[in-house]
């Protein structure tokens, strides 16, 4: 072979080589952009030696982990319901009674089993399931009865609300955080904070005037949204008047003859799960004096499910009461399909019929999302 022949020989080498190695890296890139989050993390772990999550839970404690958690239990229903939505459902073993009647949600994690029920949660079962964290209500309503047992056994209990709009963000980022899932957070994100620019872009020229005065009614019957709290909040972000936000006591009964004489331009009843949302908004229009009430007269009493107003799907929820009180603003927008969305992207099976009534249909053409028709 001539000197000549050798060295294009050998810059063929050089370059098929060169090739194999480009060929090879996006080989491997592929994988890496196909595969879980959970696989990406550990990947990121052994580059960049970045070995530990840190998160803040909303009881303001800290909590420290070297890895992903692979195996929580839930005691708050809405936190199981964000975890799968951002895909960590094989990392949920266990959840409570109440989580298990919900059809759509263990239809997502058939092998996650009962820790029993939700304010005094079996401790057998929960040690038996080898929980890495134990996820619970971080309102002191909702607090397992038996939380110090469940500290004294060594299991990480981790607080969450998951039920008022302004902090499901944070607490998503948490979870995503805590399962290795952070890019599935920011898109359940995106979601909640698509429909919240709608809202705001829509509302945020009305006078206190046009601001209707409201009775928000929670699950029990005559008691008041009070002050401060996340349905007042609500209330104050789509501009309608909260009639009991003078109300500082929580979750505060009124009297029947309180809300005739507070004469609401608008009722709304939040119904518990499993009710019939549109018997239960037919007993309020039939409460004894309450057609002396404008609300009633003018035919706007709404009702819909509880599961509407907390967790990943607290934003439609919002976006029906909106529409509700501005429905001159809101034409193009129906909740219903919104929900659907949800379901679609999501959930499957959370958009269950009966979850609003009335309905409200669109009357104008389709928004485009950058707030337009």
């Amino acid at each position: 072979m001539s000197q000549k022949s050798w060295w294009t020989f050998k810059q063929i080498q050089r370059y098929s080589l060169a090739v194999i190695l480009i060929f090879i890296c996006c080989i491997v890139s592929g994988c890496s952009s196909s595969s879980d989050e959970k696989t990406s993390f550990s990947q990121r772990q052994s580059i960049i030696g970045d070995t530990s999550i840190t998160i803040t839970d909303s009881s303001g404690t800290s909590h420290t982990f070297n890895h992903p958690v692979e195996r929580i239990i839930c005691q708050n229903g809405l936190a199981a319901e964000i975890l799968v939505d951002i895909g960590a459902t094989d990392q949920i073993v266990g959840v409570t009674d109440t989580a298990l009647k919900e059809q759509y949600l263990m239809n997502q994690i058939p092998h996650a089993k009962s820790i029993g029920e939700i304010r005094s949660p079996d401790m057998e079962k929960i040690v038996a399931l080898h929980p890495d964290v134990f996820i619970a209500y971080g309102d002191s309503g909702s607090i397992p009865g038996n939380i110090d047992k469940i500290r004294a056994a060594n299991i990480t209990i981790i607080y969450t609300k998951v039920y008022d709009i302004r902090d499901i963000a944070n607490e998503t980022r948490m979870l995503g955080k805590i399962t290795g899932r952070e890019a599935n957070a920011e898109r359940l994100i995106d979601f909640t904070e698509k429909y919240q620019s709608l809202i705001e872009s829509r509302t945020e020229n009305i006078s206190q005037s046009e601001s209707p005065r409201v009775y928000l009614e929670q699950l029990s019957d005559y008691m008041a949204t009070h002050q401060g709290s996340s349905g007042d909040y609500v209330l104050s972000y789509v501009h309608a008047q909260n009639i009991a936000g003078n109300i500082s006591v929580p979750y505060a009964i009124v009297s029947p003859e309180w809300v005739i004489e507070q004469n609401p331009d608008i009722i709304i009843k939040q119904v518990t799960r499993g009710k019939g949302v549109s018997a239960v908004r037919q007993d309020i229009i039939n409460r004894a004096g309450f057609s002396r009430i404008r609300a009633v007269q003018d035919q706007r009493v709404y009702a819909f499910s509880s599961s509407m107003l907390s967790g990943a799907r607290e934003i439609i929820g919002i976006l029906y009461i909106a529409k509700a009180v501005h429905p001159d603003r809101f034409t193009d927008i129906d909740p219903e399909e919104v929900l659907k969305e949800y379901a679609n992207t999501f959930m499957t099976g959370s958009d269950l019929p009966g979850s609003f009534d009335p309905q409200l249909p669109k009357t104008s053409g389709n928004w485009n999302q950058s707030g337009g028709m």
